[in-house]
């Protein structure tokens, strides 16, 4: 991997198919796949994987829990670029079996409090208003602290 460019994909995302692939074979990014070979790494483990990206990067797009993992690279990482996140988890997200809890939930939150986070000047956010992964409380508390950051919610829409 060496773009300037790079996709996170959702939880069991891949570069084979959907957007991943798109990017990829389209504006030639290089693209994180969460599937079950990364999975099986620790939470630790993911995090520098990311870290080690995204230095190059000039533009990172990711997407649900790719989102979550990115964001959790920035509590030691300091990047300056351009960010986009689709549906990104942002703390509890609730599917059809309840609610679920990201792993280091504790450490991002406060990371989020104290403004631990180097959040870069432009990074937006597009998810559905409907969106049980990334719940409107979840956005709204998430602004109170970085309120640079750009929200699209799309009426009506959402995952699950």
């Amino acid at each position: 991997m060496n773009s300037d460019r790079i996709y996170i994909t959702g939880l069991n995302g891949t570069e084979k198919q959907g957007l991943g692939l798109y990017l990829k074979e389209e504006y030639g990014f290089d693209v994180i796949s969460l599937n079950d070979e990364f999975n099986q790494n620790t939470f630790e483990y993911k995090i520098k994987i990311i870290t080690e990206k995204i230095p190059n990067a000039k533009i990172v797009i990711a997407t649900s829990f790719g989102a979550y993992l990115y964001l959790n690279s920035l509590i030691t990482n300091n990047s300056n670029i351009n960010v986009l996140l689709l549906s990104p988890v942002l703390g509890i997200s609730f599917s059809q079996n309840g609610g679920r809890l990201p792993p280091n939930l504790s450490k991002f939150i406060k990371s989020i409090k104290s403004k631990g986070l180097n959040i870069p000047d432009n990074i937006k956010i597009i998810s559905g208003s409907e969106d049980k992964i990334c719940a409107t409380e979840n956005i709204d508390f998430f602004k109170k602290f970085y309120p640079h950051i750009e929200v699209n919610l799309i009426k009506n829409q959402g995952l699950l």
